[in-house]
């Protein structure tokens, strides 16, 4: 195997792995970081198959003892429904889903969608009213916000549900005077041109 095949070897098997880096203790982690440097060492096709099946010992054992302390916390803290809201448009039956995977002896990430859909309830966001004054947001304004900051090409990898409830959610706080202050002008420029296109008394 040549270093360039082994470079894209390790790109695929870090791009499996990566989610479970921050969970990973200070000893687990330089373990994985020395078997990588194994991988470039090696040049026999066995071992690297052994290499990657270690590596993926370690992300499954890594995430095994993430999930306990998940369910640990969620007996200790939660009440007695199991049920754990999470920012986003669903909350997580918690421990259902923890009785239903220590039945079937997998991990949350190893069922399908379909499984995964029993365990999840839609969340009604709140309709969010920015005024010109700034509010105090709460957990329930927060709930509509997406996990990840991403984006792509210039773009935003959030959905347009999420850009109206993080924007909205930032005007509630901030309030629309503070907005309208910051503006350059050549935006208020903008801004006075697009409000006349709103009939705000028709839309109520």
């Amino acid at each position: 195997m040549t270093d360039e095949e082994k470079i894209i070897f390790m790109a695929k098997v870090l791009k499996q792995h990566h989610h479970s880096f921050e969970y990973m203790v200070d000893e687990t982690l330089k373990e994985y970081v020395e078997l990588i440097s194994i991988v470039f060492k090696s040049s026999n096709t066995v071992n690297l198959a052994i290499l990657q099946n270690t590596m993926n010992l370690i992300v499954r054992n890594t995430m095994k003892s993430k999930s306990e302390e998940i369910i640990e916390f969620d007996d200790d803290a939660f009440p007695g429904d199991g049920i754990w809201a999470i920012p986003g448009k669903y909350r997580v039956r918690v421990r259902s889903l923890y009785d239903y995977c220590k039945l079937k002896n997998c991990l949350p990430e190893d069922l399908t969608p379909e499984e995964m859909e029993r365990f999840l309830e839609k969340v009604e966001l709140e309709e969010i009213i920015p005024i010109a004054k700034g509010q105090e947001i709460d957990y329930y304004t927060l709930r509509g916000f997406p996990e990840k900051f991403e984006i792509a090409k210039g773009e935003l990898l959030w959905s347009e549900e999420e850009k109206k409830q993080v924007i909205l959610g930032v005007l509630k706080n901030t309030g629309l005077r503070f907005f309208v202050s910051i503006l350059p002008k050549d935006s208020l420029s903008e801004l006075k041109k697009l409000l006349p296109e709103y009939d705000v008394d028709s839309s109520c």
